[in-house]
């Protein structure tokens, strides 16, 4: 009795887990006249309800020569790290190599650490007045109203 008992609770944790509504929507774009950035922003939600925002940026380091350099890209990459270090459910890292510049910038978005996100401006454009959640619905019309496409 107790192994079926024990079966019978597995069963429901793996039926919940695998039923879990969450989806992925990524919206993409290319900046400047050459496409020197490549801006990819996916975000995980469950229906209306934000959990996850990914936004990963690339910049071709060769379009990019009349703008910036390598080491100006690595010193703004190391100065995000240091302002990132302080926000609750924040990640981020970039890479450096001979022809690109690379970052990603993840931001999980609980009910713990939402106050402290929306103060940051983390969650700039994503929030409706006094909302206490971000909603898929407003994130996608922000970012296609920025000319992204989200599929």
């Amino acid at each position: 009795m107790k192994r079926l008992l024990v079966l019978i609770i597995m069963s429901v944790a793996v039926i919940s887990a695998c039923s879990s509504s969450d989806k992925t929507t990524t919206c993409k774009m290319n900046l400047g006249d050459e496409e020197v950035i490549e801006v990819s922003i996916t975000v995980t939600s469950d229906d209306d309800k934000v959990s996850k925002i990914v936004t990963e940026n690339i910049v071709d380091l060769k379009k990019s020569a009349d703008y910036t350099s390598a080491d100006e890209l690595e010193e703004f990459g190391k100065e995000l790290t240091e302002a990132y270090k302080t926000v609750d459910g924040v990640t981020y890292s970039y890479e450096v190599s001979k022809t690109e510049f690379k970052d990603t910038l993840e931001v999980e978005v609980t009910d713990k650490n939402f106050d402290s996100l929306k103060t940051s401006g983390l969650l700039s454009g994503y929030v409706e007045g006094e909302d206490k959640k971000v909603s898929l619905k407003t994130v996608k019309e922000y970012l296609e109203d920025r000319e992204m496409e989200c599929k």
